[in-house]
């Protein structure tokens, strides 16, 4: 098949960015690929960190075409026409936020008016994370012009259903992404690195800090774990400030007990916070998915989930970690005492094992999904 992909590739960062690229790597096994990405993801005014784009030496891919401004709609033209040239026999977006819905809309229309080509959405997040119900008619407006999707979540395969009867959508498991870089750093070194007591349990929060990720919960729980030698380690950039999690940390008492990693993390470093943790916690609110319990695995960590999504769908097993209510701190708690008493029964080698044998298998499907929504259309 000739498949047009249209998404973030490297050096663009996030999980977003690094589950496309994947996805590419796997269809250009079996298929002729064009990759259209962006020259300019977001303008810097409205982007929340310091940057859209990996620190360091990450390259561009050769194969990728970095056509698209978000903001300029004559570069939404010239990736259409690009498109048309190479005669694709099914376009496929990515979708996680509503920003990029008149781009892609746009680019939709525009091939579809020359070919009859079906469009189908891998869809991360179908509505944002956010409640907001412009955004909200916005992102169904957009999603309006594929005739099939691919979800990571029970949640959203039912909103599809709901928003657009009849179209096609594949709920597939969340594949896993990125590829870590495993050096075989031993715990005692990454602590060293990071400056934490060899002796202490520490549970780690992994990621950008937003208000649906739940981090003012777990310091809520942190506060109410028995074990008050326990410590959080926070690694990621906070998008809304840090100010109102550092004001909460000072009235509980949680200062020795806390360490904040206030910056994004790249590929090569992952290792080091997992290393030095002993598990991994996403307190969230609101989720669809998300790429890290199956990095945890990758790295022999056990993780803590809220019931949110399809987030519990990563815990098959109780040798894979906990399930708890969202935003209930003393839950949470309970499982972090729970599992800080029984770390020696987790099987790192299991977990390292588990995450192996899915990475094949998942993205397998995933480029199997894409190959059967492609003869579907509106």
């Amino acid at each position: 098949m000739r498949i047009a992909l249209v998404g973030p590739a490297n050096p663009y960062r996030g999980g977003v960015a690094q589950h496309t690229t994947v996805l590419w790597k796997y269809l250009v096994k079996h298929h002729d690929v064009r990759f259209i990405s962006f020259s300019r993801q977001y303008p810097s005014l409205i982007f929340p960190g310091s940057s859209d784009k990996e620190p360091g030496t990450v390259r561009k891919l050769g194969r990728c075409r970095y056509i698209i401004d978000t903001i300029n709609p004559a570069t939404w033209a010239a990736a259409a026409r690009d498109i048309i040239g190479f005669r694709p026999h099914v376009l496929v977006f990515v979708w996680w936020v509503p920003f990029f819905a008149f781009c892609w809309r746009s680019i939709a229309y525009l091939v579809k008016r020359s070919a009859d080509v079906p469009v189908v959405f891998v869809c991360h997040n179908v509505l944002p994370h956010e409640n907001n119900p412009v955004w909200n008619r916005i992102s169904s407006w957009a999603l309006r012009c594929a005739g099939g999707f691919t979800v990571h979540s029970r949640s959203d395969h039912d909103i599809l259903h709901a928003m657009m009867p009849g179209r096609s959508v594949v709920t597939l498991p969340i594949a896993p992404h990125p590829e870590p870089k495993i050096q075989g750093l031993s715990r005692k070194e990454a602590r060293s690195a990071l400056g934490l007591k060899e002796e202490n349990t520490v549970f780690l929060f992994f990621g950008f800090v937003r208000q649906y990720k739940g981090l003012d919960i777990l310091l809520q729980a942190l506060d109410h774990v028995k074990d008050k030698d326990a410590c959080l380690l926070v690694a990621g950039e906070f998008w809304n400030g840090r100010a109102r999690y550092e004001t909460m940390i000072q009235k509980m008492g949680l200062e020795h007990r806390v360490v904040i990693i206030d910056r994004y993390i790249a590929d090569d470093e992952f290792e080091t916070y997992f290393a030095a943790s002993d598990a991994v916690v996403l307190p969230y609110r609101d989720a669809t998915q998300s790429g890290v319990p199956q990095l945890s695995f990758a790295m022999g960590r056990p993780v803590i989930v809220t019931d949110v999504g399809g987030l519990s769908e990563n815990i098959p097993t109780p040798a894979h970690g906990i399930v708890v209510p969202p935003a209930n701190p003393e839950k949470l708690a309970e499982a972090m005492d729970v599992l800080a008493r029984t770390l020696g029964e987790f099987d790192q080698s299991f977990l390292k094992k588990h995450a192996a044998e899915r990475t094949e298998k998942d993205w397998m499907r995933m480029v199997q999904a894409i190959e059967t929504l492609g003869g579907t259309d509106e």
